[in-house]
């Protein structure tokens, strides 16, 4: 086996782009479109801050890039939900994001994703913040009085690497019912206890329009970019992260983050690793390939790594 180190480990994040439909099925497909933004029904950026770019992807051809410098604000927005019939009271959106190249001072936050009615008013939004030098995730939901409800800082902490994030939005289904929630789950783990929301009353509220960029809440001291892809929406279900395909005879791993357990991947000729590799905690990785190329690869503590070729245990 022949064992190629092309550059220094390290671990990176970034997103790259993805547009949606909304079905009136529970769960509806995505659609990928080229580098460019125009698919997207709006999209504000008075700062030229945001951008189509190639090594923003996780998956495709393109990822959403938007760079942290300043008090800018820039986001694509999607009005799909608005022209559904019935209103949309339940709703499940997908998409990942990079973690590692953005910087934040101590406390800072930016909102992310959210969504609104058609007034334009906010129903939920999910924000990321730093606490202790790790970022978290915040949650918000509108109740029927107009009342912000808020996980405040008990929020899910975002590990280095791609990570598959999905919010769970629900109306209550009656007046006093008091079932509405805002969920989140991280690579398919849910957030449970004070990481949601869950037995509010929201039931007057429906969803027009999500917004999906940097809303707010980019101060001068967060610095980096901040990278989004293969975003996916539906009235309800669940989507799960997507497993990539690390079999074949020359396999090209790039943008892949190993969650924890076994993963089994083998080239019949070569094997190159990078971008934006990582292997998380708990993860058991094993490369078999006559050769092994690493360019970008990051192995937080507690993972396993084994390296083989055919033949040589």
């Amino acid at each position: 086996m022949v064992l190629k180190i092309n550059a220094r480990m390290k671990t990176m994040h970034r997103y790259p782009l993805i547009a949606l439909t909304l079905a009136s099925t529970l769960i509806c497909g995505a659609k990928t479109y080229g580098c460019s933004l125009a698919q997207w029904d709006n999209v504000q950026d008075l700062n030229n801050i945001m951008s189509a770019d190639e090594s923003a992807r996780f998956d495709g051809q393109c990822g959403l890039r938007v760079t942290l410098a300043g008090a800018y604000t820039a986001f694509v927005e999607d009005t799909t939900p608005g022209a559904a019939f019935p209103d949309v009271t339940e709703y499940t959106a997908r998409f990942y994001m990079y973690v590692g190249e953005m910087t934040f001072g101590a406390g800072d936050y930016a909102e992310l994703f959210a969504g609104y009615d058609g007034g334009s008013e906010l129903v939920f939004s999910m924000s990321i913040y730093e606490a202790n030098g790790f970022l978290y995730t915040h949650l918000v939901l509108v109740d029927d009085f107009g009342s912000p409800i808020e996980t405040g800082n008990n929020g899910i902490l975002l590990k280095r690497g791609w990570r598959s994030i999905e919010l769970k939005w629900r109306a209550a289904s009656s007046n006093g019912a008091n079932d509405g929630e805002l969920t989140v789950s991280i690579d398919g783990i849910p957030g449970s206890g004070a990481e949601i929301l869950t037995g509010l009353d929201n039931d007057t509220r429906n969803l027009s329009r999500v917004r999906l960029g940097v809303l707010s809440g980019n101060t001068s001291s967060i610095s980096g970019a901040l990278d989004l892809d293969l975003f996916q929406s539906g009235r309800g279900g669940t989507f799960g992260p997507i497993a990539k395909a690390c079999v074949g005879t020359d396999v090209d791993l790039r943008n892949v983050t190993f969650l924890p357990g076994a993963a089994d991947c083998r080239g019949g000729n070569s094997m190159y690793l990078g971008p934006r590799v990582t292997i998380d905690e708990g993860a058991d990785l094993h490369l078999t390939a006559p050769i092994v190329t690493i360019s970008d690869l990051s192995v937080a503590r507690g993972a396993i790594l084994r390296i083989s070729s055919p033949g040589i245990p």
